[in-house]
């Protein structure tokens, strides 16, 4: 499956933003992005999701994964982030979601704290949340997949932590973000090796190396032969590209030749 994330018209509303993408014809499936989810409550989320799917329906589109809220991965405490994660789940599931994408969750360290300390202290965070969710998507019929993240102190910037971290887990696999290895500077081949046992989405995307830029693949230094090469075509992948709706359709163009070109349709 390849489908195309809603970022790519971030600068829309998500009903207006799903019937641009219906109105190319070029892509059947759809990732529920982030962007138009952070800025949503639950409630205003729950109101508008019956319109979209009603959206899909009409043009045939299939919109199976979400990418959840990013402003939920800093946590003020466990139970608040099991709380958020778990509502947010819950009404994914509602809406008709399968799988969804989530960040791994950080607090904020304190003044008197060492740094190899909150470290720890965010890795054993995560490992006992995630078992949590783990278990609640699972009652609810969703997959969860654990995105590599693209700052370096967060717990899951590593494979080797991620791997650690899903790998006793029944329901939650990888979501592998080209994007975000890349521009930690990570040898992309090698990072897929690492997780390809645990993998389920992949999220595809360029920069330049320098900050996590969301661009259209060739459009930035990722060596894009060299990587896909390795992929498993079961995977899911995700073309997670940022844009705005007054260059979206030339995107979206450009989006279903490399979809061609590497053989992924």
């Amino acid at each position: 499956m390849i489908a195309v994330s809603t970022m790519l018209y971030s600068d829309l509303d998500l009903e207006r933003a799903v019937m641009a993408l219906a109105s190319s014809g070029l892509f059947k499936e759809v990732e529920l992005s982030h962007i138009h989810l952070d800025g949503l409550s639950i409630d205003q989320f729950v109101r508008v999701s019956g319109s979209v799917s009603d959206l899909l329906s009409t043009h045939s589109l299939s919109m199976r994964v979400a990418h959840a809220p990013t402003v939920i991965s800093e946590v003020p405490g466990e139970c608040e982030a099991f709380k958020r994660m778990s509502s947010w789940l819950e009404a994914l599931s509602q809406a008709g979601l399968e799988h969804v994408v989530i960040h791994s969750f950080y607090t904020r360290a304190s003044l008197d704290m060492k740094l190899l300390n909150w470290l720890q202290m965010q890795f054993e965070l995560n490992k006992r949340l995630l078992k949590r969710i783990d278990l609640y998507a699972k009652d609810l019929g969703l997959a969860v997949f654990v995105e590599n993240s693209s700052k370096k102190w967060i717990t899951t910037n590593l494979p080797q932590d991620l791997v650690e971290l899903i790998e006793v887990l029944e329901n939650t696999k990888i979501c592998f973000d080209v994007g975000h290895a890349h521009v930690n500077g990570y040898n992309l081949s090698e990072f897929y090796k690492y997780v390809r046992n645990y993998l389920g989405i992949v999220h595809l995307h360029d920069n330049d190396g320098t900050r996590d830029q969301h661009l259209p693949p060739y459009s930035g230094s990722i060596d894009w032969a060299s990587l896909l090469k390795h992929f498993n075509r079961n995977n899911m992948y995700v073309l997670e590209v940022y844009g705005t709706s007054i260059k979206a359709a030339n995107m979206l163009k450009w989006l279903a030749h490399f979809v061609k070109m590497n053989g992924m349709a």
